[in-house]
């Protein structure tokens, strides 16, 4: 094959992918609903293999989960599942910022405090995505950090996961707020060079965030629990 032709189809795939995304976070492509390739082919005008390419890393994500002799279907999500993402996560973070000490440097603990002082003036106007995009640069330089590849590679499968949740939810002024205060706090751990005070801040910040997208789904999307049932899944999947 070409390399024109093999760029072309990896441009296909990507752009299916987004599409699926955007669907799903939109609710377009629903909680639980079966994913069969046919259709999906015709939906979004493709062949085949650009829709199995972008299942494939859907579930890798979770967004999608794969089934033996059941095929595809969109992830439905419970309280539960989103706290156990959150709560591993939390307990990765310890190996990161071990790591993270022992390349520290002033010139990182200056780059955060640069980032930092960026999503504050974006907080100061709500400007919720400004603050993503420095939030995410913020983790960035510690993650960067990370020698452990078997830990960045949950990290970022999930990562996908952890935005489109966010998507789905938003942000509120409280949590922009809160959000930068617990993200000083790290700093200021870490200027102080007391990692176990580090590891504890970062973990607040974490489970946090995971209270704060449970809360919004239990507001916006899951469905009251009924006495004596088990929990409702989201009305829209991420």
């Amino acid at each position: 094959m070409k390399d024109g032709a093999v760029s072309l189809a990896s441009t296909t795939y990507q752009r299916v992918h987004a599409a699926m995304v955007a669907d799903i976070i939109s609710g377009q492509l629903e909680p639980g609903a079966r994913l069969k390739i046919g259709q999906l082919a015709s939906r979004y005008d493709v062949s085949q293999m650009p829709i199995r390419e972008a299942l494939q890393r859907l579930q890798g994500e979770g967004l999608v989960i794969l089934t033996p002799n059941h095929g595809a279907s969109v992830r439905t999500f419970d309280e539960k599942f989103i706290s156990d993402i959150y709560e591993l996560r939390a307990e990765l973070g310890a190996v990161v910022y071990r790591d993270l000490f022992a390349a520290l440097t002033p010139e990182i603990i200056e780059e955060l405090e640069t980032i930092q002082r960026r999503y504050d003036k974006a907080a100061e106007k709500n400007d919720a995505k400004q603050c993503q995009i420095e939030n995410i640069k913020f983790h960035h330089v510690i993650t960067s950090r990370c020698q452990n590849q078997e830990v960045m590679r949950i990290l970022s499968m999930q990562d996908r996961l952890v935005r489109t949740l966010r998507q789905m939810v938003g942000y509120t002024h409280h949590r922009i707020q809160q959000q930068g205060a617990e993200h000083w706090e790290i700093i200021d751990a870490i200027k102080a060079r007391d990692l176990q005070r580090t590891i504890s801040a970062a973990r607040q910040h974490g489970l946090g965030s995971g209270a704060d997208i449970i809360a919004h789904f239990r507001d916006q999307v899951l469905k009251p629990r009924k006495p004596g049932k088990t929990p409702k899944t989201a009305r829209s999947a991420a």
